[in-house]
């Protein structure tokens, strides 16, 4: 299986959701599960931080507007990397494009 993830949230000045996505890809690469793994990364992400794994690829990506890149950038990146699932963290998912496995999460007291 082809796979792929959403980082575009992870960028210098990111908090929050940057640094979940960020420590997502982390633990990814120390359990070792994900051998071949396509991970989208916005115009300007430092990617240094990030882990290099054989195997995986970061692609830069426009992000500006964010909706345009969910419902249109990341289908058609998706499809062009011959991807069989993506996951991400928006809860905004397109109307077309590969299988996605979207990663909701909620402070426990809500």
């Amino acid at each position: 299986m082809r796979l792929g993830f959403d980082a575009t949230s992870v960028t210098a000045e990111g908090k929050g959701l940057a640094r979940f996505q960020g420590e997502f890809l982390g633990e990814l690469a120390r359990i070792g599960l994900v051998p071949d793994l396509t991970v989208f990364v916005p115009t300007g992400a430092d990617t240094a931080r990030l882990p290099s794994v054989s195997g995986w690829r970061y692609r830069t990506v426009s992000t500006r507007p964010m909706i345009a890149w969910e419902q249109f950038g990341l289908p058609r990146s998706a499809r062009r990397e011959r991807l069989d699932a993506v996951v991400t963290t928006s809860e905004r998912a397109a109307l077309w494009g590969p299988a996605r496995v979207a990663y909701i999460f909620e402070h426990p007291r809500h």
